[in-house]
Formats: C-alpha cells, structure tokens, sequence
C-alpha cells in the first residue's frame, strides 16, 4: 500500500529543525531498508528540489500556494498553513489510494475520512504550558487535538509519557490506537555541528 507522508507544515524548508530531524530520520530510515520506492512527499513547492535530492527514489508531490493566499497580511504564515493543509492536501489526495501520513500535529492538519490516517503527536504542549498560548488559541489548539486523536486511524507518540499522557487526557480513545515508537538517533550526521564544550562535562 502506498504511503503519503505530507510535509506540508515543513513550510518552507529551513533545514534541519525538531520535527525536520524527525522526518528527516524517518525517511533515511526507510531509504536503508528499501522502502522509500512506495513513498509519495507532498510538499510545498519551495521545498520539492530539496526533498526531490535527498529521496529521488520517492515520487514528490509539489503544491503551489496561489497569489491571493500570499498577498494576505495578517497571520500570513497561519493563514498559508491553513490553505496547504485543509485545501491543497484534500485536492491532493482526492483521487489516491493508500495511507495518509502526518509526522507533526499542526493545528491546521487534515484527517481524512476516506484514507487511514496516522499521525505523530510529540506531546501535549497545550496542557503542559497553557500559559504561553492567548485564550483563542489554547481553545483552538484543545479542539484540535481532540478530533486529531479521535478520527485518526493510528497515533504515534515518541514516548511512553505522551502516549500514557494522552491516554489519561483521552480516556475515550481505546489504548491500542496509541502506539509508542521510539524516535530514531540522528541519522543524518554529516549535517551535525560539534559543540565546543570544555571537557570534562556530564550529559
């Protein structure tokens, strides 16, 4: 069965970051053991030729984001998001078949009625620093999370703690939908930086 993986929150590509890492990972990952050949990247059109290099094995989607979604001012980057997640990806997926994948639990994603969705939630941010969110968005953020974890098919946690942390916010959702996986070691090490940290030093 084919897997998209949608990175459309990976807007624009700006190298390696938290959730870039683990993407990044997954996707070295399944280029080791002979995966990627099922594989389709939907992406934002700033980011293909990059993700088109590093995986030629995948087939990359590429979106663009029309004018009129550019030209809007305020909460420019929100408002972007919010087209290439709940606009362009359904477009994007209406005539495919196979497994939907998000590796990151943008406020603004998609879960799809028609094709298993599975999603990373790397944590509950919203219930463990509520106070660095205005009143609108914590709302927004809780609702959110709500139907991501209701309607998805699988939700992956990087932890024991998040999954036993949902499971406890979410006593409605039966424990065998939520599956801990361990995120990998960085794989892509040619891009790491040494720091210059006087010895001796405990980690």
């Amino acid at each position: 069965m084919r897997i998209y993986i949608s990175l459309l929150s990976q807007y624009p590509y700006q190298g390696i970051t938290g959730i870039g890492q683990y993407v990044l990972n997954l996707l070295n990952g399944m280029k080791k053991t002979g995966h990627l050949s099922q594989v389709t990247l939907i992406v934002e059109e700033s980011s293909a030729n990059k993700f088109r290099s590093l995986y030629p094995e995948t087939e990359t989607i590429a979106v663009q984001i029309p004018g009129w979604v550019l030209s809007i001012p305020w909460k420019e980057v929100f408002f972007r998001r919010l087209w290439l997640d709940r606009v362009a990806l359904p477009r994007t997926m209406r005539r495919k078949q196979g497994i939907l994948f998000q590796p990151y639990q943008a406020v603004t994603a998609w879960i799809s009625r028609r094709h298993p969705t599975v999603m990373t939630v790397h944590d509950l941010y919203f219930q463990d620093y509520p106070d660095t969110m205005s009143p609108l968005m914590l709302s927004l953020t809780r609702w959110s999370h709500w139907r991501f974890i209701r309607r998805c098919t699988r939700v992956i946690t990087p932890s024991e703690y998040v999954r036993d942390q949902i499971r406890k916010t979410y006593p409605q959702i039966l424990p065998k939908r939520i599956q801990a996986i361990h995120n990998p070691i960085v794989v892509h090490a040619e891009e790491q930086e040494r720091l210059e940290v006087p010895e001796p030093f405990i980690l």
